[in-house]
């Protein structure tokens, strides 16, 4: 059992330096307190009694030699942390903003991590980001640009660990990559799309992330209006959408590598006077595809003897699915 307390105070400033420069930044203090009750503080002893060893139970409630213990602990304690941020953005010029970015951040850490009155563990995140946007309205259709590239390094992050079959803190990781996103808009249709690629590895090693993706791209189009047609005199109108998502390659436990994941997304709707009939198709091609996928020995009882051999595992993502909607404004 476990409380978590988060007070934090930020003080902003944006200061235009120049017509064509302005700094924006701040700082955020937070004060971080931990109350945790660990009802299974003991699981092994390194040298236990020899008159009554503790045997297979899980939760002990002894210490080295057979010395009594209680097996419930309770820890607390707290932390504070001064998180600056800042960003200089330039122009627009032509329809053309650079900008430049720096900051701090922190993430609490699992309870169990918990010692009394000893210093609270956050994992500690830089980032440092530069960018180029555009604006502008050519042709009567809006359009919006970005393009980034950044860098973010942790200083203890959070992996999954299959044998706590949850996430534990790991060695310091860094994620160098860059993202493009736009949107183009117009009076019959509106088109989102973005697309991340990055590099994450643990500083120490070297070595890739893993279950983390290289490359992201998601797009999103909506195409809308009236038909030629009306019913009682009153406007048909109609609204149809488009989503694909494609997930690259995941970096894999022991040097393996996951299976790529293709989705497309499906909606229409017409609407007259106040009444919308629509249906929505998720994974609308029915594609097999594994949303998490996991690379690591266990044995499931298959055969007579157990094996440690590396197997993969996987969750299934999940089948087509349609919902028929009806809305109906008052």
């Amino acid at each position: 059992d476990a409380t978590l307390g988060d007070v934090g105070l930020y003080a902003a400033l944006n200061a235009r330096l120049a017509r064509w420069a302005a700094l924006r930044g701040g700082v955020r203090t937070d004060l971080f307190t931990y109350n945790v009750i660990d009802n299974c503080a003991v699981h092994e002893v390194a040298h236990p009694s020899k008159v009554t060893p503790p045997g297979d139970a899980s939760c002990l409630s002894q210490q080295d030699f057979g010395r009594f213990r209680e097996p419930v602990q309770h820890a607390t304690t707290s932390g504070a942390v001064v998180l600056p941020r800042a960003s200089l953005v330039l122009g627009p010029f032509a329809g053309l903003s650079p900008s430049l970015s720096y900051g701090q951040g922190v993430r609490s850490i699992d309870p169990s991590y918990i010692s009394q009155d000893v210093a609270t563990p956050f994992a500690r995140i830089q980032s440092y980001e530069a960018g180029l946007a555009y604006k502008g309205s050519p042709g009567d259709i809006d359009t919006s640009l970005r393009l980034s590239g950044f860098r973010t390094q942790v200083d203890r992050d959070l992996i999954f660990s299959e044998t706590a079959g949850r996430n534990v803190l790991a060695n310091g990781t860094t994620r160098l990559g860059a993202s493009l996103s736009g949107r183009v808009s117009g009076s019959w249709f509106d088109q989102n799309a973005s697309v991340t690629v990055v590099r994450s590895t643990f500083d120490d090693t070297g070595l890739l992330i893993p279950y983390v993706p290289d490359v992201v791209v998601r797009s999103d189009s909506v195409v809308f209006g009236d038909l030629p047609w009306q019913l009682d005199g009153k406007p048909l109108g109609a609204v149809g959408g488009l989503g694909v998502t494609f997930v690259g390659p995941r970096a894999l436990p022991f040097s393996q590598r996951s299976d790529t994941i293709f989705t497309i997304d499906g909606s229409l709707s017409l609407t007259w006077n106040h009444y919308t009939l629509g249906v929505k198709a998720a994974n609308l091609l029915d594609t097999r595809y594994r949303l998490g996928e996991y690379n690591y020995s266990s044995d499931f009882h298959s055969q007579a003897e157990p094996t440690l051999t590396i197997a993969r595992q996987f969750t299934a993502g999940a089948p087509r699915t349609v919902l028929l909607h009806l809305e109906v404004t008052l």
